[in-house]
């Protein structure tokens, strides 16, 4: 499924995207950036009925045409707001994650702004029907399966998105290591019959489809890493380096014990691990790993 939608938005709602090449690393503490630990996905709600979803495609489809377009044709809109599992919400909503605030914005106010108000009336609420990192974790969460992905709860979800992915893309991108293409991807989830391939592009290494492996290590490495012992002195040399790794490995459903000597490994390192104990976990992701980023038949 391709989504045509315009504008470039940042993580708004308080999702800033973080994680740019100026950021300054995390705190080295063991709880921080865990998100909330009894914190669920969020569940959907009952599908919403098929009135409801072509009165507001009827309207979307309308308001916002040519270049805000939001999506391809009438069935894709449908299609989506039935299995996307957005809530109803309440009546005239202008904000927030529901279907209504989406409504409200694709009618008057799409109608005399399209620009500003279609791009909120889409799949990614543009940054207004829910900040883009609410909306990254909403989709990934309840259309990507548990082993799919290294976290399992929206706190440590939304600390991934707002730390790690960089929010200079474009909204619909389907390549580049950013949070917008990874946002891409977790809504195509919603509607694919099989999640696999879309949610391992939203995924936080972004599986060679949203950023090369090398773009994504180096980017973590960067932000987690810049001033610790294995830091690279430039990116340029990170990418050169990280040529050299084989890329043959699997990304794990729990980080933090990932092994074998491979690019996989170290990124999984680097990431969400790197946010909680980047000293550790630096060192494993490093270009000489003290440990589980090793040769495993080599032993440890």
């Amino acid at each position: 499924m391709t989504l045509l939608l315009a504008a470039t938005v940042a993580c708004g709602g308080g999702d800033d995207g973080g994680g740019g090449p100026d950021a300054t690393p995390p705190a080295d503490t063991p709880d921080a950036a865990q998100g909330s630990p009894d914190a669920a996905p969020s569940a959907p709600d009952a599908r919403i009925s098929l009135s409801v979803c072509e009165g507001y495609c009827t309207t979307v489809m309308t308001n916002c045409t040519g270049a805000n377009a939001q999506y391809a044709d009438m069935g894709e809109c449908v299609d989506l707001c039935q299995n996307a599992g957005w809530r109803e919400g309440q009546p005239d909503d202008a904000s927030g994650n529901s279907l209504n605030c989406r409504a409200t914005h694709a009618g008057e106010l799409a109608a005399a702004d399209p620009g500003l108000h279609c791009p909120h009336a889409g799949p990614t609420g543009g940054g207004m029907c829910g900040s883009l990192c609410a909306n990254y974790c909403f989709y990934t969460l309840n259309n990507c399966s548990a082993d799919a992905l290294p976290f399992d709860n929206v706190g440590a979800c939304e600390d991934a998105c707002t730390a790690l992915y960089p929010d200079d893309g474009q909204l619909g991108d389907s390549s580049g290591n950013t949070l917008q293409c990874r946002l891409e991807y977790a809504i195509q989830a919603a509607s694919d019959s099989d999640s696999t391939a879309s949610c391992l592009a939203a995924h936080p290494a972004g599986s060679d489809t949203c950023g090369s492996w090398c773009e994504v290590y180096c980017h973590l490495m960067e932000t987690n890493c810049s001033d610790q012992p294995s830091a690279y002195p430039d990116n340029a040399t990170c990418l050169s380096t990280c040529a050299g790794f084989a890329n043959d490995g699997s990304l794990s459903p729990d980080p933090s014990q990932a092994m074998g000597d491979t690019v996989q490994c170290r990124i999984d390192h680097a990431g969400l691990p790197a946010l909680r104990s980047r000293v550790t976990e630096c060192e494993i992701a490093a270009e000489f790993p003290s440990n589980n980023c090793v040769d495993v038949a080599g032993g440890l």
